[in-house]
């Protein structure tokens, strides 16, 4: 079961950034499904995680809406408002808290959870990819990006995603959002580069600012050392100094 391979010790000696413990875990389950989710699945992201109250109890679903009213009332939580009841952090919380994730996890539990959260199979998506959810398909891509999965594996996933949904769609909001530079590097090296490259080339053809915070880490990777950044990615960042 993956709620014996969280290292749920290691959670406990996370930083709760301000937040009352059990406001913390629920807002640990609503980062790593990151698009908005129902109480639903954030309670049964924290059933299945096996992470408990401070009392040692089970999450329910009143324990997940009275931590939801305490993050609204710090403005900390945004509601979906063409989806009742969806809600979704701040993106100032909720890139902090995937990265006590990426810190304290590994990246097959995270993917584990998100997918059973959702009952989600990816082992039978070869040939097509087997949810129509797009909250599902977000999370689970991330999830697989910032645990450092191999290249091939992304490529794999990505053509199979493709044929369900809009490939920069997914990225958009999976990968750009609140972008964060250590969890950014986690990203095997040649889709990490990739994505710079392209974010770069969408900056310098129309100055999407979508993108502006990977080419800013892309250079400040490059001013770190130039050797470490492929070639064609240092020519389209010398188009822009």
């Amino acid at each position: 079961m993956l709620r014996n391979l969280l290292n749920s010790a290691a959670i406990d000696q996370l930083e709760t950034l301000g937040l009352a413990p059990d406001t913390h875990r629920v807002a640990l389950a609503c980062a790593l499904l990151w698009a908005g989710r129902s109480a639903t699945d954030v309670q049964r992201l924290l059933v299945v995680s096996g992470l408990k109250t401070r009392n040692g109890h089970a999450f329910s679903l009143a324990d997940v809406r009275k931590a939801w009213l305490q993050l609204a009332e710090r403005d900390l939580l945004l509601e979906d408002r063409s989806r009742h009841g969806v809600f979704q952090l701040v993106d100032t919380l909720r890139a902090p808290l995937y990265r006590q994730w990426l810190e304290s996890a590994t990246g097959s539990t995270l993917v584990g959870l998100v997918c059973q959260v959702d009952r989600f199979h990816p082992s039978q998506s070869s040939q097509y990819w087997s949810t129509g959810s797009m909250a599902t398909t977000v999370a689970y891509v991330r999830a697989k990006y910032f645990s450092g999965a191999p290249t091939t594996e992304l490529q794999s996933i990505r053509s199979a995603v493709s044929r369900a949904f809009n490939w920069e769609s997914i990225v958009l909001q999976a990968i750009l959002p609140c972008f964060d530079g250590p969890s950014f590097a986690r990203i095997d090296g040649p889709e990490r580069w990739s994505l710079a490259y392209q974010a770069t080339v969408g900056v310098c053809l129309s100055y999407t600012e979508t993108y502006l915070p990977i080419v800013d880490w892309a250079c400040a990777e490059l001013a770190r050392d130039a050797t470490v950044v492929p070639e064609h990615l240092r020519l389209v960042l010398a188009d822009l100094a």
